[in-house]
């Protein structure tokens, strides 16, 4: 059975890593590099996403490690696909697609965690 404590737990370390990374840890120049699919910064974005998670993974399962890597990429597929879309849509903050996408990116990482809470629950 799944103890609801380490559900909460998981939870609360998936959005406070999310949150540090996405926001607290983000530069404006690492925003416009999203933006224009500038590599080297967004893999520096995602990076963050990556080690957050190991943070987590090595404390709960050390095992499954691999799961940061799984994190790494989806996040990088997922800021990728809005930052192409916003682009060949021509959005921009003043477009209120933009913030559609906005929100439908930030509910893909969010969903990205539950998947992996549920992987980590069932290895406890």
């Amino acid at each position: 059975m799944v103890s609801l404590v380490s559900l909460c737990t998981l939870y609360i370390a998936f959005v406070l890593k999310h949150f540090i990374a996405d926001y607290l840890l983000q530069t404006r120049r690492i925003a416009e590099a999203k933006a224009n699919n500038s590599l080297p910064l967004v893999l520096l974005h995602v990076s963050g996403h990556g080690l957050g998670t190991l943070l987590i993974v090595l404390f709960v399962a050390p095992s499954l490690w691999w799961l940061s890597l799984i994190d790494l990429l989806v996040h990088l597929c997922i800021d990728l696909g809005k930052s192409a879309a916003n682009r060949r849509l021509g959005l921009t903050p003043s477009h209120t697609p933009f913030w559609w996408l906005l929100g439908a990116d930030q509910a893909l990482h969010q969903l990205t965690h539950f998947v992996l809470i549920i992987v980590l629950l069932t290895a406890m």
